[in-house]
């Protein structure tokens, strides 16, 4: 019944009589009563539908806060990925895995030039760092932080990429967290790279966000570190959130927690993919602020109607007290006209009936702007296909929508338990179901899942369900959402299928085709061109490939130019069709000639993004081309074949004839030359041995100087003769005490010779020089092999430097070196020549390497150096450049104060026999008889025997024999090693020494301990010693 209608009737049943005097309220007081029955209700609808805009404002803040938190994640993610890609570049280069630490941070340098917000970092095992692209070159790095160090050893244990947590740089001082890359040599860890990112680098990821006004942002490691923060980032970077908040690092959602302010805050947050947390919020009160603000207007607004009304009702009640009676006293009224003039003469009356009207009318707008709301719901769950529902398991009840109650094989409408809606799941997911909810119910975690649900009709749909956990009134319960996917399942399985065809077709294609980036790097290739790209990268941004694999023609050795392979081409903007042909060499030397065709590949506005590659094997192609062509040559040349080949037999026979003369010449004139200085060095220990003895038995000064001469002239020839047997072949020269001054003088004159007249010889001597303990011989022969390298170096003339000079090699040098630090002494050999290039200096000591023509280098100078300088304990350094020369330094161990071969001098007296028996055996009369006259005059006893035949029957029926002392050179078939041997087996423990005019002093090491050598031609204090230590 209307209000109206209500007065109407009242009307009527009073009539026009005035009404009697009753108890109740007063005119005035129903008057208030109206106003507020009028009032109140309208203020009351008001405040709700204020309330539901503020709980639909701020439920619509906390989606954009929570969308604006997972942008900001997906931004830091990208900012992460695009380090790992950088990371992932700079790992590749070989010099890392080579340890050549200088020539990886220039590469580095040069690749980091644009790049202004990191820098690369490597360090050993420790966490020493060796590589240091923001420090200085060649400044001293300091170790590690504990943050770093620990993300260093788990990137190792893994093997994998690992992020530090968060820390101060010793180096910069500023908060960073590290990308670390492990390095493996042969399976094992050997470096680590890492890729630092400072704080504040992500403070921009932060501007470019919208977060609300009044708002607060952070980026929170994984152990709550503040990364970046707005605002107030110098106050709260590098700083940890607070307990309230720590709870939810790690969680994507909307979370509430007082903040490190004392406020209280709602937040979003979301997680990125190296486990941080992004947070967005704003305080409770700036949430509801907008909305508060309108409230307490319209509140204060009403409530000042209200009392206004109640005032004017109050004054205007005296003035109407009299009329209302005797409205009041109408039984009834006719028609609603009547009642509508008794509604007239109170306009109180008629303003009460207008306001109803009024509240009647906003009631029903708000009803259907209600409906409306709803409407719009379901028509968006069913445009979706997907529903809702909510499951309480402490009750046992479950609500669902018609759209859910349909997926899952219900009626509309229907009431249904949690059991009842679990059952329509196939049994293998309802436990998964089961599983999920039952820890969501538990932890609290929203869970999604895709699972299968058996209709009554027997066919299985797919759904995606999404649920979350709420607390009522009722305690905890589950709600969720519901989407049919099964069409988009089947798409993607469709879509999988083929996928898998085209996969299947371009894997088997008889060709290899493939896309590369604008970097040269393959980012989608078959097995037929990635067997082409061993490295991952086209030619033209391959070094390695470039030089090695790809060439123009057979047996061509010069690399092909970066920008002229068609890939390089191609990202130009080329199109490459139908292609170059190159030849591809395998890493077994094999050749295979390919036709390399490339296009680029545009974007919608035409800009080269990629580009596109096919490579086709054309070997057999080119082999029926070649053999072709080798027809029509032979058809045409086989007129003059015969003649040519006969031509070429009779200069490849001179040409042999002539090498074997000049082989046999030179083998020839080494075997004279070995036998003449075996003759003459007999003939020197007869003189020398007869020119010693008659010095001791002369008288007269004069007679001595004349001797003296005489053996200074005899040691000179001995000394022509070892050039000769050095000549021969027959040498093997023994370590000496010597000063390398000395060594540079001497060569001094037949290194000036050698060198020609273009080629100026500068010495550089230190004067207070160590000395060290060396073969001279081959010391010479060092000199002179790296002097000839130097002279060939500088074909327009320069000048060569010899240096000698003390140096002390730390423990890092000697490492470096493998050799004992220390005291070295060095001599270097400088020249002002071409130079070499860096790949020829690393294999410029390997044996047969050379880079002169065929017929004027074997290669094995420089490696025949160095393995002398190892063998003596030393090293050798070779520093080159291109057009700047090259120096080669030896480095030989200083030799001790005191040698102990060279003590000291001593005297003929000091080395004195008693008596000893000893059996000298020798084919030259003469040299066996200064021999026996040598021994006898030192005290010893003397047998003599002309050949090793006759010495053993002497040493098998003669007893006391001590010593052997017998040429090795003998005839009769028996050599004095033979003898040798022959007294170790048969006469253990007498001692042996041997004498050799060819100084072949190679010796068996089972003789070594008995057996002594003693080249001719020797002086008789050598003699003396050798036989007193020999016998003790």
């Amino acid at each position: 019944m209307s209000m109206l209608s209500w007065v109407a009737s009242r009307a009527k049943s009073t009539g026009a009589a005035p009404p009697k005097a009753r108890h109740g309220w007063s005119i005035r007081h129903r008057l208030a009563l109206a106003v507020l029955v009028a009032a109140v209700p309208l203020s009351l609808l008001l405040a709700a539908s204020i309330w539901e805009m503020a709980h639909e404002s701020a439920e619509a803040q906390r989606a954009n806060m929570l969308s604006t938190a997972r942008a900001l994640a997906a931004a830091v993610d990208a900012k992460i990925d695009k380090y790992v890609t950088l990371g992932r570049t700079l790992i590749t280069p070989p010099s890392l895995l080579d340890d050549d630490l200088r020539a990886f941070e220039t590469d580095a340098r040069r690749a980091l030039v644009d790049v202004k917000d990191t820098w690369v970092v490597v360090a050993d095992l420790e966490g020493q760092q060796l590589v240091n692209t923001f420090a200085p070159v060649g400044a001293r790095l300091p170790k590690r932080n504990a943050a770093a160090i620990a993300a260093q050893q788990k990137a190792s244990e893994r093997n994998d990429i690992v992020i530090s947590d968060a820390a101060f740089g010793p180096i910069t001082g500023g908060l960073y967290s590290s990308i670390h890359f492990p390095i493996l040599k042969d399976g094992r860890p050997f470096r680590d790279l890492a890729i630092p990112m400072m704080a504040d680098s992500f403070l921009a990821l932060l501007e470019a966000q919208s977060i609300p006004e009044g708002g607060r942002a952070s980026i929170t490691d994984s152990q709550g570190v503040m990364i970046a923060r707005l605002p107030d980032p110098e106050r709260y970077v590098g700083g940890r959130v607070g307990d309230p908040h720590r709870p939810y690092l790690g969680q994507t959602g909307v979370f509430e927690w007082t903040s490190l302010d004392g406020e209280s805050l709602v937040a979003a947050g979301a997680v990125t993919a190296n486990g941080w947390t992004t947070t967005v919020g704003v305080t409770r009160s700036a949430l509801f602020a907008g909305v508060w603000h309108d409230v307490r207007w319209i509140s204060l607004a009403a409530a000042a109607v209200i009392l206004a009304s109640l005032a004017v009702a109050y004054r205007i009640g005296g003035g109407i007290i009299h009329p209302i009676r005797a409205l009041a006293a109408v039984d009834s009224l006719e028609t609603d006209q009547e009642a509508k003039r008794w509604i007239a003469t109170l306009p109180e009356a008629a303003a009460v009936a207008q306001q109803l009207a009024r509240a009647k009318q906003l009631l029903v707008q708000t009803k259907d702007q209600l409906v409306r709301s709803e409407a719009r719901l379901r028509l968006a769950l069913e445009a979706g296909e997907a529903g809702t529902w909510e499951a309480n398991f402490a009750n046992g009840t479950l609500v669902a929508s018609d759209n859910a109650l349909a997926m899952h094989g219900f009626a509309p409408g229907s009431a249904i338990t949690p059991e009842q809606g679990l059952s329509a799941f196939l049994p293998e997911d309802r436990r998964l179901v089961q599983s999920l909810a039952v820890d969501a119910y538990k932890t609290g975690n929203p869970f999604t899942v895709e699972v299968r649900i058996g209709r009554p009709d027997g066919s299985i749909r797919w759904i995606a369900s999404r649920g979350a956990v709420r607390d009522g009134p009722d305690g905890r319960y589950l709600v969720g959402l519901v989407q049919d996917i099964t069409e988009r399942r089947k798409a993607e399985d469709i879509l999988r299928e083929h996928d898998s065809r085209l996969e299947t077709v371009f894997e088997n294609l008889p060709i290899g085709v493939g896309m590369f980036g604008m970097n040269g790097r393959v980012i989608l290739a078959n097995s037929q061109m990635l067997k082409r790209l061993p490295n991952g990268l086209v030619p033209s941004h391959d070094a390695e490939a470039q030089q090695r694999r790809w060439r123009r023609h057979p047996g061509d050795t010069t690399p092909i130019r970066a920008e002229d392979f068609p890939g390089a081409r191609a990202l130009r903007g080329e199109r490459v069709v139908p292609g170059m042909e190159l030849i591809y060499v395998d890493d077994d030397g094999r050749e295979t000639w390919l036709n390399v065709a490339s296009a680029p590949i545009r974007d919608a506005k035409g800009a080269i993004y990629a580009a596109f590659g096919a490579v086709t094997d054309i070997t057999e192609r080119k082999r029926y081309e070649q053999t072709l062509s080798d027809l029509n040559r032979e058809l045409e040349t086989r007129v003059d074949e015969r003649t040519l080949q006969l031509q070429r037999e009779m200069k490849l026979r001179e040409g042999a004839q002539a090498q074997l003369a000049q082989s046999q010449r030179l083998d020839a004139l080494g075997k004279l030359t070995g036998g003449i200085a075996h003759d003459f060095n007999n003939l020197l220990t007869v003189i020398l041995g007869n020119l010693e003895l008659a010095q001791l038995q002369a008288a007269q000064d004069d007679l001595k100087i004349l001797i003296q001469q005489a053996m200074a002239a005899a040691e000179a020839g001995a000394s022509i003769n070892r050039r000769l047997l050095s000549f021969a072949r027959h040498q093997a020269l023994s370590p000496q005490r010597l000063n390398l001054n000395d060594r540079v003088r001497e060569m001094h004159e037949l290194l000036q010779r050698s060198m020609g007249e273009k080629i100026t010889l500068a010495p550089r001597i230190e004067a207070a020089l160590w000395p060290t303990v060396a073969d001279p011989g081959e010391i010479d022969s060092a000199i002179v092999n790296i002097a000839i390298n130097a002279r060939d170096a500088m074909p327009d003339g320069g000048t060569l430097t010899i240096t000698t000079r003390n140096v002390t090699v730390d423990e890092a040098k000697a490492r470096q070196a493998d050799v004992a630090p220390g005291d070295y002494v060095s001599i270097s050999v400088a020249d002002t020549g071409h130079g070499m290039a860096p790949e020829i200096l690393k294999r410029a000591m390997e044996p047969f390497f050379t880079t002169k023509e065929t017929g004027r280098g074997s290669g094995l100078g420089l490696s025949s150096v160095y393995g002398f300088l190892r063998q003596s304990g030393g090293f050798m350094d070779i520093d080159s450049k291109v057009e700047h020369g090259t120096v080669v330094s030896m480095h030989l161990p200083r030799a001790p104060e005191t040698h102990p071969e060279l003590a000291g001098p001593s005297g003929v007296a000091d080395h004195r026999g008693n008596g000893e028996l000893i059996l000298v055996v020798e084919d030259n009369d003469r040299v066996r008889e200064i021999a026996g006259m040598n021994l006898r005059s030192l005290g010893y006893q003397v047998v003599e025997a002309p050949n090793a035949v006759e010495a053993k029957s002497i040493l098998a029926s003669t007893d006391g024999i001590e010593l052997v002392f017998s040429d090795v050179m003998m005839p009769g078939g028996m050599n004095g090693y033979d003898l040798a041997q022959w007294i170790r087996t048969e006469k253990p423990g007498m001692k042996v020494l041997l004498a050799s005019g060819h100084n072949d002093l190679a010796l068996d090491k089972g003789l070594q301990s008995s057996v002594r050598l003693l080249g001719k031609p020797y002086k008789r204090l050598q003699f003396a010693q050798a036989i007193k230590e020999l016998l003790g």
